[in-house]
């Protein structure tokens, strides 16, 4: 049996070079990605399932982290992910479908609101080593009409990298 003990919820996760955040433009400006690198370190953690068991369809972890580039506190992000299906074995599961909503602080610039479902490995649950993408739904001021991605790459339990790729950031 494996369990899922305490996992950088699965986030996770930034600064303009010179300012916090890095942007390639290509010739046409409506092409833009914006682009924001950045380590996440998770501050608090919380799960609904009894930490002996394996979370079933219906459960969920909390969590909440500091976004950091260069040695900077550039923003904060908190986020709740729900279980939504577990595949194989009840006592050896295989991989599970996870439903995530995180929103990424960055201080003076604005949020990014990230909202997607997933299926990750059951060992990579377990390892922390998650690595996936969700979609950018929208965001407020300097990312109000944000789309695109954030890359989740998981390190360890309490640490990820965030890539996001930005669409729609002027």
């Amino acid at each position: 049996m494996h369990k899922v003990t305490r996992t950088t919820a699965v986030f996770g996760a930034a600064g303009l070079i010179a300012a916090g955040l890095a942007a390639a433009a290509p010739a046409n400006a409506a092409d833009a990605i914006f682009l924001i690198k950045v380590t996440e370190i998770q501050t608090d953690y919380t799960q609904s399932w009894n930490t002996d068991d394996l979370p079933e369809a219906g459960d969920y972890f909390v969590f909440q982290s500091n976004l950091r580039q260069d040695g900077h506190r550039v923003g904060k992000d908190a986020g709740k992910c729900r279980f939504k299906r577990i595949y194989g074995d009840s006592g050896d599961p295989t991989s599970a479908k996870i439903r995530c909503d995180v929103t990424f602080h960055f201080f003076n610039r604005g949020t990014i609101h990230a909202v997607g479902t997933k299926t990750v490995d059951w060992d990579d649950l377990v390892d922390s080593s998650i690595d996936l993408k969700l979609p950018v739904v929208n965001g407020t001021n300097t990312y109000d009409d944000a789309g695109g991605t954030v890359r989740v790459n998981q390190v360890n339990e309490k640490k990820s990298r965030l890539t996001f790729r930005l669409t729609g950031v002027s």
